[in-house]
């Protein structure tokens, strides 16, 4: 894309509005030119996007002074991904992944470029021929061993080494792009594992220089162990920073970082092991369904409950700076839990901290992890010297574990079992001191729910102690229509418009009330005038919009930052690993700013489910292995774009954890681990900032197909949670023209797609005439789609 996307834009003669792929785009200009419709936000953006990229990007190791570069230091870089991307032609850096996530930024750089600029600024003196060999022939260039000798008689001492992998969406056909990318990461060289050609060209390097720093811009984890513990027993990188996707402005992010013109501040959001310790490893590529036998023993919950050995922990990231953590005050009442402490940089350099709190409760009855994320905090920019003193609160109940058998006599029910409640305070899982204890005098329900949406199919799960519990199987039920029988709205007669009802003169109850049922049919499925992503927009059919007036809601994909093609952010996982909740909603208020100019209703992002394994091809779209970061983040953005009335779909809703065969896999789960690890992120963002809508997976969970689990999205999203908005199925993730029907008895709200017959309505109107669908379903259906209109800038 890139560059060449550009060139193919001019030779076509773009206009200023252009279509590609059915996506609406932003003006196209020749390369290096600003988008004049965005321009006037264009100095806010790089600033956000940079600063993302900056304390996104995790330094997991840095030997004997590798970093940061000096004006002393003479380096050579190696690797093709240090010139600019190129997605068909397998080189380059890349900005993003493939999917919705997929970035079409028009305004690029290359880690290279920025090296140069760095080099004439005199950060360092730069050996410019291995790179000049790369762009020569990026593809079939292997530095010779005459070419090392060249550089390191020259002068050269530290070789930067860049390495890629290429992580996307679905890959069951041709992919996204053109490319033969592969649904998930296999567990193979060049994908988990270090290719032959990288390996030798490492040990080629350390053989030859003083120094290797290697940069690796990847969507998620690939193997650490090479890192950590060498090739062959002996060490081939001093240094290691994981950049991430960076979007528009990651390769300005990596040049900063290596220069210390910012100082690393990320931290893992996720724990780096050896791929066979993973216990979600077992199993990932099963087709027809995935087992989630390790059950609330996920990432560091595994790893810390049952001490296995891991390569860099969750919540570990260096820094050129060091820190002390003193004066930790612990204080409790009966709601929350607050824990305060200074953080000190005692080093030389100026930057960052974050702060994490962590709880053990009792094993009791349930058993629980060893420790659970509580939460986190993120310092100012320390000066060496400087100290800042932090705080975190938390509420008690969030403690509580989900008893879905009944084993502590509270059958579905969150629970504080009796015991100790130990709370510590620290920088990473490992590195923490116990700060107080919170005591429990007896069982304490803190929420009496029902049981739904649990396991048919799930033989077995983990237990704390390390042992396996036997659950119990079922069989799926046929749903029926949940509101048949209610009372219907009343209208006097009066046509009431869409402009009535959002200027208080009418009310959507007498709008829907005076619609035909086929009328009030057309609003289960996707209108397609000026429809955006993949040409499908919210709203009704196109007579039903004009006769009441009703507006189509135009959807933007993704999670990267709405996709125009003016700017991208770094991926969810970079944000994530930057524990900055402000960087975070910066990303929330850009994207409605933008969305103001085009303008779009509804930006299909941000995305939180859960990095189950980190073989899984979408990790990057996605924050983190533990909920809470997740659900933070997520809030954090959502409530920044929702005030600027662009309407957030938060997804994909849930336990899409795994993009082989994820139309068709189920994902088999506990109760208790569906509630408290892979919705939880959910509940968090819907309670705490209530998103317009919601998009379901293409998955399965718990023996139904994720757009009719009425259990799911009415019984727990709606009624427990208390959410009004609307959900959205994923594109064409519903199947045949018959299953709308099945969608819609099931919760969901409008069908997406961009396949014939995706708005095709009409088996909603068969349903209708035969009973099994009512109008009162159909009318409280059009509500919330209706009702999500209301709430967006619409034209």
């Amino acid at each position: 894309i890139g560059r060449d996307f550009r060139k193919v834009c001019t030779e076509m003669g773009t206009p200023n509005k252009t279509a590609v792929n059915d996506r609406v785009w932003s003006p196209i200009f020749s390369a290096g030119t600003i988008d004049p419709h965005t321009a006037f936000l264009r100095e806010e953006t790089d600033a956000a996007a940079l600063k993302a990229n900056e304390e996104g990007a995790v330094l997991l190791k840095n030997d004997n002074g590798a970093l940061p570069l000096t004006s002393d230091d003479h380096i050579a870089v190696f690797g093709s991904r240090q010139l600019y991307e190129n997605y068909k032609s397998k080189y380059g850096y890349y900005p993003g992944g493939a999917g919705s996530g997929t970035v079409w930024s028009l305004i690029g750089t290359s880690p290279l470029e920025q090296l140069k600029l760095k080099a004439e600024a005199g950060k360092f003196k730069f050996y410019t021929k291995i790179s000049d060999n790369y762009e020569k022939d990026p593809l079939e260039y292997i530095p010779t061993d005459d070419d090392m000798t060249a550089a390191k008689a020259a002068g050269v001492r530290k070789a930067i080494y860049f390495m890629s992998r290429f992580e996307g969406e679905s890959g069951e056909e041709e992919g996204w792009l053109g490319l033969e990318n592969k649904p998930d990461n296999a567990i193979a060289k060049g994908e988990w594992y270090l290719s032959d050609a990288e390996e030798q060209l490492l040990i080629r390097l350390k053989a030859t220089f003083d120094q290797v720093i290697v940069v690796t811009n990847t969507g998620n984890l690939m193997d650490t162990t090479w890192i950590k513990d060498g090739i062959d027993g002996k060490q081939v990188a001093d240094a290691a920073l994981f950049a991430w996707y960076g979007g528009h402005l990651g390769p300005r992010g990596i040049a900063n970082l290596l220069t210390g013109d910012a100082n690393p501040c990320g931290k893992l959001t996720q724990t780096a092991a050896a791929i066979e310790a993973y216990p979600t490893t077992e199993g990932f590529f099963e087709h027809a369904y995935t087992g989630y036998t390790e059950d609330i023993f996920l990432g560091y919950r595994y790893f810390e409950t049952f001490k296995k050995d891991v390569n860099y922990e969750f919540g570990f990231g260096l820094s050129y700076t060091t820190f002390d953590i003193s004066d930790v005050c612990y204080l409790s009442d009966a709601d929350c839990i607050t824990v305060s402490a200074k953080v000190t940089n005692v080093g030389s350099a100026a930057g960052k901290e974050i702060l994490q709190v962590y709880y053990s409760a009792p094993q009791g009855k349930l058993g629980k992890p060893a420790k659970e994320l509580a939460g986190f905090a993120k310092t100012d920019l320390l000066a060496p010297g400087a100290s800042q003193v932090l705080t975190i609160t938390f509420a008690i109940k969030d403690m509580a574990s989900y008893d879905d058998t009944g084993a502590t006599g509270k059958r579905s029910a969150w629970v504080l079992e009796a015991g100790d409640y130990t709370v510590y305070v620290g920088t990473s899982v490992k590195q923490v001191r116990e700060a107080g204890t919170y005591t429990v005098a007896e069982l304490t329900v803190t929420q009496q729910l029902t049981a739904k949406a649990g396991p048919l199919a799930l033989e077995k799960r983990l237990l704390a102690d390390g042992s396996y519990e036997a659950l119990p199987t079922g069989t799926a039920k046929l749903h029926t229509d949940p509101f048949a029988g209610q009372a219907l709205a009343v209208n006097d007669g009066e046509l009431v418009t869409f402009a009535d009802v959002k200027s208080g003169k009418g009310t959507l109850e007498q709008l829907v009330a005076q619609m035909t049922p086929e009328e009030l049919a057309s609003f289960t499925a996707r209108t397609t005038k000026q429809g955006s992503a993949q040409g499908s927009g919210v709203g009704g059919c196109e007579e039903v919009n004009e006769k009441y007036g009703i507006p189509v809601g135009r959807t933007v994909d993704g999670p990267a930052g709405p996709d125009t093609g003016t700017f991208s952010f770094p991926s969810e996982v970079c944000i994530s690993c930057s524990w900055n909740l402000d960087i975070a909603a910066d990303l929330g208020t850009i994207a409605g700013k933008y969305m103001q100019k085009f303008p779009v209703s509804f930006w299909l992002a941000p995305a939180l489910n859960i990095q189950r394994n980190p073989l899984g091809g979408r990790n990057f779209e996605y924050y983190s292995e533990d909920p809470l970061v997740s659900g933070m983040m997520c809030a954090a953005t959502t409530v920044k774009a929702q005030d600027l009335e662009l309407a957030v779909t938060i997804k994909h809703l849930a336990a899409n954890n795994k993009e082989t065969n994820r139309g068709g896999n189920d994902s088999r789960m506990s109760e208790r681990a569906m509630r408290e690890i892979y919705l939880k992120g959910y509940e968090i963002a819907v309670k705490a900032v209530n998103p317009v809508s919601i998009m379901t997976g293409y998955n399965w969970m718990n023996g139904y197909k994720l757009t009719t689990h009425q259990e799911l999205l009415i019984g727990i999203v709606r009624e427990e949670w208390g959410w009004d908005g609307m959900f959205m199925t994923d594109w064409d993730s519903v199947g045949n023209k018959g299953a709308v029907v099945e969608s819609l008895l099931g919760g969901m709200n409008i069908r997406m797609g961009s396949e014939n017959g995706s708005n095709d309505y009409s088996k909603v109107i068969e349903a209708y005439r035969d009973g099994t669908v009512s109008r009162q379903l159909l009318e409280v259906n059009a509500k919330y789609v209706i009702g999500a209109l209301l709430k967006t800038k619409t034209e």
